[in-house]
């Protein structure tokens, strides 16, 4: 499964080289930065699947069940935060956003 995760990750990043290629210089430059921004996010959804699956596996084998699950949520929350609700905090206007960011 975490192999299959891993191609299917691949695919949907390497497709946004190839929106560009096959885009570039036709006038379509919101198309591109709209399906490379949907492109962009599955792939990164499907790689942070692919590297949890890859560390629960490797922890369980390792350290044992309990230990590979408690460290899989961990790094499950650390790419969660990192690659999904960070960028979208961000996102808000300064005002409205977190006062972290201020």
């Amino acid at each position: 499964m975490t192999l299959l995760l891993t191609v299917v990750s691949s695919a949907l990043l390497a497709t946004l080289v190839a929106l560009h290629r096959g885009l570039f210089h036709r006038g379509a430059k919101a198309r591109i930065v709209a399906l490379s921004a949907k492109f962009a996010e599955a792939g990164l959804a499907f790689l942070a699947l692919a590297l949890n699956g890859a560390t629960l596996l490797l922890i369980d084998v390792v350290l044992g069940r309990t230990a590979a699950v408690i460290v899989t949520a961990c790094t499950l929350t650390m790419f969660g935060g990192l690659w999904f609700i960070l960028p979208r905090a961000l996102r808000r206007p300064p005002d409205t956003g977190p006062a972290v960011f201020k």
